[in-house]
């Protein structure tokens, strides 16, 4: 990841970069501790507001080192921030091996596909009347371009513990490197498989269900609408746990406020990134300038309105007319935006987990609406998080929270 063709530098040039780095550092943790002393005005659980406010600086400062490292030539900021943040995640998960957990890696059609089971599920696999497991299949999340399957190992074996579930974690390819739809087919064949290959797995073919965060809840919703439409209605639960579903406005009340961690530009960015646009695209996204006429009446549009702070009105944008068109005609694919689906008829029983502090909490809310409407039932549950707090479910008690309603949630429906 950090391999470069470049000759080697000269001694006091490589003294330059590491003094520079440094110094970078240095400034990072500065800034960092200044905003450590940043009055929060969020009504966290107790305990939580200075955790909270020590991995939001944190998470700047990680940034922060990524840019300069970029500039130094070190490796790409993407490159970079990747390894950082699963330096992070072996720091702030932590991870429980027991002897009683197998841990198998699969390869479904050149998918990676990590299966956790009990030792004993797997030793029993050779009795053919044995009694079957629901399977979990996670999709987690980063952007679309950000962390891997093992960086959730906590919450897989969390999962497995007090569920008695077998538990698939989906290991998909990233952006940019590999835009839409590289991911979703991964996240798709990936759950096919299990499907398909569930006797050799112990598992009960119809006790299935998908679970994902924020990116990873985008391409759980993308995945249950394609089985529907393919007729291949064998998922039992839908899990989307603070999704990004929809592509189409960025000014929705929530996304408009200042929350801990997620900007409505960085979930913009991430967008452009996973669709495999020009990044400079990111102001017209933000100004509502994608948005046709032809959208107006679409489901999708209308259920947003309730959330929507400013009304659409069309603008003159400075992006090429021809990229504008072409993003128009993208943000209607329902297996990149979920919510642009026509109908939610036929689909899943659907857990929607939410924050109070989270940029995509009314996005979670307009999907949920739509679910609705169409006859799909759905629980919503928002906990006085942030974003990115699930993942943290170890270290703040709001991310606990939300396990906590998942775990509760499953063991009634899974």
């Amino acid at each position: 990841m950090f391999a470069s063709n470049r000759p080697p530098a000269p001694h006091g040039a490589s003294l330059l970069s590491l003094r520079a780095l440094c110094l970078a550092a240095a400034s990072g943790i500065g800034l960092a501790v200044l905003y450590l002393r940043w009055p929060y005005e969020y009504h966290f659980p107790k305990g939580d507001a200075w955790r909270i406010r020590f991995l939001t600086a944190e998470s700047k400062l990680l940034s922060f080192i990524a840019r300069w490292g970029s500039r130094l030539r070190i490796g790409s900021e993407i490159a970079i921030l990747r390894r950082l943040y699963y330096l992070e995640s072996c720091v702030l998960c932590v991870r429980t091996p027991k002897a009683d957990i197998f841990t198998e890696v699969l390869d479904a059609d050149g998918v990676r596909i990590i299966v956790y089971r009990r030792l004993a599920w797997v030793t029993a696999e050779d009795e053919p009347d044995g009694p079957r497991k629901p399977c979990i299949i996670y999709l987690h999340g980063g952007g679309w371009v950000y962390t891997c399957a093992e960086e959730r190992d906590a919450h897989h074996r969390h999962l497995l513990t007090h569920l008695e579930a077998v538990v698939a974690a989906v290991d998909y390819r990233k952006a940019p490197e590999h835009p839409y739809p590289a991911g979703f087919h991964d996240c798709l064949t990936a759950t096919k498989f299990i499907h398909t290959h569930a006797a050799s797995l112990g598992v009960d073919p119809s006790r299935i269900s998908i679970c994902g965060d924020s990116a990873g809840g985008n391409l759980s919703a993308a995945v249950a609408l394609k089985l529907r439409d393919e007729g291949q209605k064998f998922l039992k639960n839908q899990v989307l746990i603070y999704p990004s579903v929809q592509f189409l406005s960025s000014r929705l009340t929530s996304h408009l406020q200042v929350y801990p961690l997620l900007t409505r530009e960085d979930g913009v960015w991430c967008g452009l990134q996973y669709m495999g646009e020009d990044v400079a695209l990111c102001e017209a996204l933000l100004d509502g300038d994608h948005i046709a006429e032809e959208l107006y009446r679409h489901p999708g549009f209308l259920a947003l309105q309730k959330y929507d702070s400013i009304a659409h009105s069309e603008s003159k944008s400075l992006a090429s007319p021809t990229a504008l068109a072409k993003l128009r005609d993208r943000i209607k694919d329902p297996y990149l935006c979920p919510l642009m689906a026509r109908t939610m008829k036929a689909l899943p029983r659907a857990l929607i987990l939410l924050c109070d502090y989270d940029i995509l909490r009314d996005d979670g809310l307009a999907y949920a609406d739509r679910l609705r409407a169409d006859g799909v039932t759905v629980t919503t549950v928002s906990v006085p998080g942030y974003h990115g707090c699930f993942r943290n479910f170890q270290v703040t008690r709001c991310g606990a929270m939300m396990m906590d309603h998942l775990v509760k949630y499953l063991k009634e429906h899974l």
